[in-house]
C-alpha cells in the first residue's frame, strides 16, 4: 500500500494519508490557488464536505486552507486515517451505523494484510 507523507506546517505535524486522498487534495488546492478561485471568499466562511474518499479530501483541504480562509468541514464516513487528532470547532465527521471504512487505520489494514484477508 502506497502512502504519501504530507506536512501540514500550520500544525507542525506529519500525517500519513492515503495517496489518493493526498493527491486529490493537493490537485484541488493548486487549482484553487493558481486560478484565484477563493479570492472572493475572504470574508465568507467556506464549507467543505464529502463522503468516503471525498470526506478525506474535504478534511485535508479544510486543514490546508484554514489559515487563509476560515471554513467548516463536514465529512461523511471519511477513511479512518484522515480523521486526525487535532480537531477544532470547524471539523465534523459523521459516521453512520457500523460503517467499517472510517474505523480503518494504517495499523488495522496492515494486520488484515498479515493474516491474508
Amino acid at each position: 500500500m502506497e502512502v504519501l507523507l504530507l506536512l501540514l506546517t500550520k500544525y507542525g505535524s506529519l500525517y500519513v494519508l492515503y495517496q489518493g486522498i493526498s493527491k486529490a487534495a493537493i490537485n484541488i488546492y493548486q487549482e484553487l490557488r493558481e486560478n484565484h478561485l477563493l479570492d472572493c471568499y475572504s470574508e465568507e466562511r467556506i464549507i467543505f464536505t464529502g463522503h468516503s474518499l471525498g470526506g478525506g479530501v474535504a478534511i485535508l483541504l479544510s486543514r490546508m486552507l484554514q489559515k487563509d480562509y476560515p471554513n467548516i468541514c463536514v465529512a461523511f464516513s471519511p477513511p479512518g486515517q484522515t480523521i486526525i487528532d487535532d480537531y477544532n470547532d470547524n471539523l465534523y465527521d459523521i459516521i453512520v451505523g457500523n460503517d467499517i471504512i472510517p474505523r480503518f487505520t494504517k495499523h488495522s489494514i496492515y494486520l488484515w494484510y498479515s493474516v491474508g484477508i
